[in-house]
């Protein structure tokens, strides 16, 4: 599954290692196993700069997919993710590049019309490589493009 984040920043000083928040909106590309279509949904991060290369984040992210089945409609596939990322900081100006890693728990509820519904709670990988542009000292944005990894998977779901 691919993720993309694009949230905006709110810090009261970027660059005094202030706690920064980043409501967002998503956009997930899901694999093909998951018989889902694409989505969107929201995101919230926390996070704070802890030394001049990297930043961590606390990062709650949700959402929905209708089912990709032509036969059968109306079935939803639900994701909420809660984890716990570090941000490899290329630069501290305005315009800042990062890569990613990061660990967490991931719920997945497919409610598929099929009657195969099942919720399946497991951990949950992440990588990839993003940028953020601080605007001023109180406001940035941040958009990130990441693989995540859970045990979301179709077939694990027969």
């Amino acid at each position: 599954m691919v993720l993309l984040n694009a949230p905006l920043a709110y810090a009261e000083n970027a660059a005094d290692s202030a706690w920064y928040l980043l409501p967002g909106v998503t956009q997930t590309w899901t694999d093909s196993a998951l018989k889902a279509d694409d989505g969107l949904g929201g995101s919230l991060k926390i996070g704070k700069q802890i030394n001049p290369n990297w930043d961590i984040q606390l990062d709650a992210t949700y959402s929905r997919f209708d089912e990709d089945n032509a036969a059968v409609s109306g079935g939803k596939y639900k994701q909420t993710l809660l984890g716990f990322d570090a941000l490899y900081m290329l630069s501290r100006e305005n315009f800042r590049p990062f890569f990613l890693v990061g660990l967490g728990y991931a719920r997945n509820d497919v409610d598929y019309n099929n009657n195969w519904g099942s919720l399946k709670n497991s951990l949950m990988a992440n990588v990839g490589v993003g940028a953020q542009y601080f605007f001023n000292d109180r406001f940035g944005f941040q958009a990130d493009l990441r693989e995540v990894w859970s045990r979301a998977a179709y077939r694990d779901w027969k």
